[in-house]
C-alpha cells in the first residue's frame, strides 16, 4: 500500500504520486560516499549522517547520489574558520 493511501481520494492523483515518489526516495537505504556502507540516515533537509563512520555531510533535500559532490560538514566548518583568519591577516 503506498504512503499516500492515507489520503483516500483527496488532493488529486498527481500530488499523491509525487508524495509517494518523495517518500520512497527518502526511505531508500543509501551507501556512504566515504566508507561505502549502507548506513546513511537523513538528519534534516540536506543533512545526511553515516552511522558506521560517523560522518555528517550535505546532499539534496530528499536524497543524494554518490556522483554528486558531497562535502563533509566538519570540513566546511573548518574552512569557514580558516577564511576568517585569512581575512583578518589581509586587513592588518
Amino acid at each position: 500500500m503506498p504512503p499516500s493511501a492515507t489520503f483516500g481520494a483527496r488532493y488529486g492523483v498527481r500530488i499523491r504520486k509525487r508524495y509517494d515518489a518523495v517518500k520512497r526516495l527518502r526511505q531508500e537505504s543509501r551507501k556512504c560516499p566515504y566508507c561505502r556502507h549502507e548506513a546513511v540516515i537523513r538528519k534534516a533537509a540536506g543533512i545526511w549522517y553515516c552511522k558506521h563512520c560517523h560522518t555528517t555531510f550535505t546532499g539534496e533535500a530528499h536524497g543524494y547520489s554518490l556522483k554528486d559532490y558531497v562535502f563533509p560538514v566538519q570540513e566546511a566548518d573548518f574552512l569557514q574558520e580558516e577564511e576568517t583568519v585569512l581575512e583578518e591577516d589581509v586587513e592588518e
